[in-house]
């Protein structure tokens, strides 16, 4: 009787390491660098920030490196190209076996590094209650809108450190592990954005309603 769902847990091991050996081994061994360049991409540059690097990098189109940017904490999550021509670093201080936060993305500091290494700005916010996390927005202002996605906190900080809004994500999704209010991506839209022009209006009724409202002409 016990042959059964043994040779059933052989069966699913043998499928899984088929998989294993069969799709995750070639992307490991795969060469770095293009793979592929068609002429329908979208032209530009392309900023990499490796997970567990200290680095960040600019590529181009080809694949080339075409300049890079040092720091002395691995990455977070987002990295930006600003206007001004400076980087925008989510950057990791708190190693994976000291985070009181369990969960990837983490952070604790935004640094804003210019072309030449230089750290023109940072902002940490880590500490035994709260920690920077994911995502980060330059807002118009010179503020920055920062995410700290595991307590659901999204804020605001002037270039002096001085936080000016706030919000606590309400909306809670219950799930096995408790109740959960994780926010993890962040953005801030103008009074003008073109994306926001039916804000305010009532939507139309459906085609149907209004087929089905019109007065019989019988």
């Amino acid at each position: 009787m016990a042959w059964g769902p043994l040779r059933a847990k052989i069966l699913v091991s043998l499928f899984a390491l088929l998989i294993t050996v069969g799709i995750v081994f070639p992307v490991l061994g795969q060469r770095g660098g293009l793979i592929s360049n068609d002429e329908r991409a979208y032209p530009g540059y392309t900023s990499l920030a490796p997970i567990s690097s200290t680095t960040t990098y600019l590529i181009d189109m080809n694949g080339e490196v075409v300049h890079t940017w040092d720091s002395d904490a691995t990455a977070g999550n987002a990295v930006y190209l600003l206007e001004n021509g400076h980087l925008l670093r989510t950057e990791n201080l708190v190693p994976s076996a000291e985070r009181r936060f369990g969960r990837g993305g983490a952070g604790g500091r935004v640094r804003e590094i210019a072309w030449d290494g230089t750290v023109v700005w940072e902002f940490i916010y880590s500490d035994s209650e709260h920690l920077s996390h994911h995502d980060v927005t330059v807002l118009p202002n010179g503020n920055t809108l920062i995410c700290s996605g595991v307590n659901g906190r999204l804020f605001e900080v002037t270039p002096e450190g001085e936080i000016v809004w706030e919000y606590v994500n309400p909306f809670v999704t219950r799930t096995p592990d408790g109740q959960r209010n994780e926010v993890f991506k962040v953005r801030r839209y103008a009074l003008d954005h073109a994306g926001l022009v039916n804000l305010g209006k009532s939507p139309s009724p459906p085609d149907w309603i209004l087929h089905n409202s019109r007065p019989s002409m019988r």
